[in-house]
């Protein structure tokens, strides 16, 4: 990884072009659902191992605490939509813990992450694990043989997709208003 601050520091070395896509304008994090599908599919194609990627989750992000299941499980009732009731919040919490704490961590200078592996459709179809409807950006992911690698950061409202010059140039042209080149050493801001 690359120093503190820089492209660098969320995208490993070695990949002949790196792209910035910006979050969606009503977003703080992640990628628009229809770059997102774009990036999964140009990764398909640019990787020997589409049915084994690696998904990287931040732990920041709270799921199994009891203050996240309250704030995510009783708004669900006032949309009518089902879920655990409030008097379930300790089991849910004591589930979603021990599901948690099976998976493998990831843990780099900043944040600690989660892995989970699976296909690369899979990335389409993640939800947050609290909320029924709401859908998750991995803050990154990349192919078992690391052809291409998909990277962000809650503190940053873009995601960088590194990879070979094809798949870079496939996606700035595919995404031209959102994507842009930036070097490995970089500055984030």
């Amino acid at each position: 990884m690359g120093e503190r601050g820089t492209v660098g520091a969320l995208v490993p070395a070695g990949f002949e072009r790196i792209v910035r896509v910006d979050a969606p304008r009503d977003e703080r994090h992640g990628l628009a659902r229809e770059v997102l599908t774009s990036v999964v599919e140009l990764g398909e194609a640019a990787t020997s191992t589409r049915d084994s990627i690696c998904v990287a989750v931040w732990e920041g992000w709270g799921w199994e605490t009891a203050q996240m299941l309250r704030a995510n499980t009783e708004p669900r009732r006032w949309f009518q939509r089902r879920g655990p009731q409030s008097d379930s919040l300790g089991s849910a919490k004591d589930m979603l813990g021990a599901e948690l704490a099976e998976l493998p961590r990831l843990e780099l200078e900043q944040r600690t992450y989660r892995l989970l592996s699976g296909p690369a459709q899979a990335v389409l179809t993640m939800h947050d694990p609290v909320t029924v409807w709401g859908d998750l950006v991995p803050d990154m992911f990349w192919p078992a043989d690391r052809a291409w690698f998909v990277a962000s950061d809650t503190d940053i409202a873009w995601t960088y997709v590194a990879g070979a010059s094809n798949f870079a140039d496939a996606l700035l042209e595919a995404w031209p208003d959102a994507t842009r080149p930036v070097g490995w050493s970089d500055p984030l801001a």
